[in-house]
């Protein structure tokens, strides 16, 4: 503790304020400005910065494309095959259509053409299901009710 004779203000507080109430103070402050220091960083990290606005859009995203349309194609050769590609894959669709309609059987011909197929692994399981579930339900009869 300085004390001053020629000004009596920090004797008068000195004779108040002890060692430890100025250890306190001093805490008080270096918290004080700590928090301080730690807020400011803080709104500077997280504070809402304006999104900044082209002239025209008005809010709306028009960079995202739409799922509907199809870019255009540049190359006039490469649309010319794409386009070649599908009239020949339509017309060996339409062409094994065509086939198939003549291999189908006529109905009469069905209920005689039909042939019992192999048992696949899902009827396997429900058969297998429905017998287990037949015998719970034998083992697990209620016995009578009786009064």
């Amino acid at each position: 503790m300085t004390r001053r004779s020629d000004n009596g203000a920090v004797e008068k507080l000195s004779q108040f304020l002890t060692p430890q109430h100025l250890r306190q103070l001093k805490f008080a402050g270096v918290v004080t400005v700590m928090t301080l220091l730690c807020g400011i960083f803080l709104w500077y990290l997280f504070a809402p910065k304006p999104a900044p606005q082209q002239a025209g859009t008005g809010g709306y995203n028009v960079t995202i494309p739409e799922a509907t349309v199809k870019p255009a194609e540049t190359d006039k050769r490469k649309v010319y095959e794409q386009e070649q590609y599908e009239q020949q894959r339509r017309e060996k669709l339409q062409s094994l259509g065509d086939v198939m309609d003549d291999r189908l059987p006529v109905t009469g011909e069905m209920a005689d053409a039909t042939v019992p197929a192999a048992p696949t692994a899902i009827d396997e399981s429900d058969a297998a299901y429905r017998r287990i579930s037949g015998e719970m339900a034998a083992f697990y009869t209620p016995a009578p009710y009786t009064i």
